[in-house]
């Protein structure tokens, strides 16, 4: 295999060598020795080494003499997809019943850095809807999941203040000490409910949803138009946010749900 063109020092180049050499590891294929590594990726020894020095380094490779393995590192991201994987698989039903009971959109969303990501979305059968899809990236000071996190994560409204405040609508806060006087309401009642801070004419409501070590994995959200989430209308509507992520906090082992659920 011949180099890719161009610099090859650049940091994309870098990059790419690096992913070579680790896509040569498979299931059945877990220890590799150098000379191995060296036929798969086609990369010069010098290069090759480099690399592999580096992922080393980064905990990315663990070795053993002149054999190599995935490192501790890449065994915390597996674990962490696999953790992703059956949070999702879970969510669904939960969010096809809370999007049937509401008739709203239902969506699932998790934290990345300082933003908020749906990692899954049950969309309203309605003419007049709220239309999210997986893997949208937004604000985390801008809708209801978003400040959920932020209420239930010190980390999460340090990051979102970070990454900046940005105004999107006239009901916006782009101010951190307001923002943050409003979080403690928000974990007192567990239910974040926000109108036309995004965009105009959508409003949403978010519950928290905690895992088996009782930390906050994600947040449940109803996504809105505004004129259907009038003042009669916002408690039985975060009721059913509440239960759904009440339901989806006790099949991921929440204790404290379960115990909740069967009182």
């Amino acid at each position: 295999m011949s180099e890719p063109p161009g610099d090859q020092n650049s940091p994309i180049q870098v990059l790419t060598k690096a992913v070579r050499v680790m896509d040569c590891f498979t299931v059945d294929r877990p220890v590799l020795h150098l000379s191995e590594i060296r036929e798969r990726t086609g990369l010069p020894t010098t290069t090759c080494a480099r690399i592999l020095r580096s992922l080393v380094a980064e905990h990315l490779l663990d070795r053993e003499g002149d054999h190599y393995r995935a490192g501790l590192r890449v065994v915390a991201w597996a674990a962490s997809a696999s953790t992703a994987s059956e949070l999702i698989a879970m969510a669904g039903p939960v969010l096809a019943a809370l999007r049937d009971a509401t008739e709203e959109t239902a969506g699932l969303q998790v934290r990345h850095g300082g933003h908020r990501i749906t990692v899954a979305l049950e969309e309203s059968r309605r003419p007049i809807i709220y239309r999210g899809r997986v893997g949208e990236v937004m604000a985390m000071h801008t809708g209801a999941s978003g400040k959920v996190m932020m209420a239930f994560d010190q980390e999460a409204f340090d990051a979102a203040v970070q990454v900046g405040l940005p105004r999107f609508t006239d009901r916006t806060l782009t101010d951190a000490e307001a923002l943050r006087a409003q979080l403690p309401a928000i974990a007192d009642a567990g239910v974040a409910v926000c109108r036309d801070e995004r965009e105009p004419g959508l409003s949403s409501v978010a519950a928290p949803v905690f895992g088996s070590g009782a930390g906050l994995v994600a947040a449940i959200s109803l996504g809105v138009p505004t004129f259907r989430l009038g003042d009669a209308d916002e408690p039985h509507v975060s009721r059913a946010v509440v239960a759904a992520a009440a339901d989806l906090s006790s099949r991921l082992g929440n204790v404290d749900a379960f115990a909740a659920g069967t009182a």
